[in-house]
């Protein structure tokens, strides 16, 4: 599996971090980045993305719509300054959250993590087809 991410932040100094830490790990084959929730939304519609890391608060829409909106169709993994929130993006569906501010270690963990649990759940759909 190759992990096409695409990271959504409004703080452009978020969005930086987390497009250099993703362009230094070796598990993620391209990333695309956004600072305006809008544009993210209307191109997550149609790529083939399958990882998102967004922060939670933003307008228009934050990151508990878009783990309400795409967490069927993608992996995403949310951060926050606020800790308090973590327990209930998970419970939306969110497959791991970061604590702002987060480490080189914690972000590869998380990308580890993920790489992880969709390789496994690739190869355990097994197909059994009966004929007769």
């Amino acid at each position: 599996m190759q992990i096409h991410l695409v990271t959504l932040d409004d703080s452009n100094i978020w969005l930086n971090i987390a497009e250099r830490l993703a362009q230094s790990n070796p598990l993620i084959a391209s990333v695309s980045k956004f600072n305006d929730p809008m544009d993210a939304w209307i191109y997550l519609q149609t790529s083939h993305a399958n990882v998102l890391m967004t922060v939670i608060e933003m307008p228009m829409l934050d990151g508990f719509s878009f783990v309400t909106m795409f967490g069927r169709k993608l992996h995403i993994i949310s951060s926050s300054t606020r800790e308090e929130f973590a327990s209930y993006i998970m419970k939306l569906g969110c497959s791991n959250f970061l604590s702002k501010p987060f480490s080189k270690e914690a972000f590869d963990t998380a990308i580890a993590d993920i790489y992880q649990k969709a390789s496994t759940s690739k190869h355990s759909r097994k197909v059994v087809r009966t004929f007769g």
